[in-house]
């Protein structure tokens, strides 16, 4: 079995998953059965420039809170 995580850029912690495939992980070990593969894509580090997008997702909601009011 194949388990694939997609990070966003949400996510500055390309481990963000691997709490969780502990978890699965040790869930099937300690049920006897076989442990799947895990594969990850943290697609935000391959902007290389993740506070770029963090700060123009920034202004762009806090342009559009001040818009709406």
């Amino acid at each position: 079995m194949l388990i694939f995580f997609i990070h966003g850029v949400a996510t500055r912690d390309v481990n963000y998953a691997q709490g969780i495939q502990q978890s699965i992980h040790d869930h099937f070990y300690t049920t006897n059965q076989a442990i799947p593969n895990f594969r990850s894509s943290f697609w935000g580090d391959i902007l290389k420039d993740v506070d770029q997008l963090w700060n123009y997702n920034a202004s762009f909601f806090m342009n559009l809170y001040e818009f709406k009011r």
